[in-house]
């Protein structure tokens, strides 16, 4: 199993400008907060060995304090999508530079969506500080999660592992550790 820091969710989106034939992608890491700017770069029209690497990429994610400096940033390379008919771009690798209070780490990274949750449940639904792998090999079918239905990829190896934060489905639930379906393996990680 891979091992590594399980942490952040990141929010990713695709979309082209009018007139340009490359497709843009912006991606936000849950740490800069709406105030902060999302890293962007460019991405074939078409992939390369069910690949679609980002040749470049123009901006780090970043967050500034009131005063403009920087108090955060991701900067991001190396950055692949898994591209087939089953993994339409839901599977991510990168290299990554995280600074914080000016010290630089380096990190690689393993990405998969849906983000789904994987705790346990009890028989009356309310998540469990326990792991539940059957939430990520997709036999368990679809999961409803904040009225979201999600379905996890049969064809990732995934496993459930404990991640960064707390959660509960409802105000009324106990906050219990978060655990989420991760890529079992480096980019990328199928069966």
């Amino acid at each position: 199993m891979f091992s590594g820091i399980n942490g952040e969710s990141w929010g990713f989106q695709r979309y082209n400008k009018p007139g340009d034939p490359a497709s843009t992608f912006a991606v936000r890491p849950s740490g800069i907060t709406v105030a902060g700017t999302p890293a962007t770069g460019t991405l074939p029209n078409d992939p390369s060995n069910d690949r679609c690497a980002a040749p470049s990429i123009t901006a780090p994610a970043t967050l500034t304090d009131t005063g403009g400096a920087v108090t955060k940033q991701y900067d991001l390379s190396n950055v692949n999508f898994l591209v087939t008919a089953e993994a339409p771009g839901s599977q991510m690798g990168a290299d990554l530079a995280y600074t914080f209070g000016g010290c630089t780490a380096h990190y690689k990274v393993d990405a998969v969506w849906p983000s789904t949750l994987c705790n346990a449940m009890d028989a009356n639904g309310v998540l469990q500080d326990a792991p539940d792998q059957t939430n990520c090999t997709g036999a368990g079918g679809p999961l409803t999660q904040a009225g979201v239905t999600l379905t996890v990829n049969s064809g990732f190896d995934l496993t459930c592992q404990k991640f960064a934060g707390t959660t509960r489905l409802s105000g009324a639930d106990p906050r219990v550790p978060q655990y989420r379906c991760l890529p079992t393996h480096t980019f990328p990680s199928t069966k």
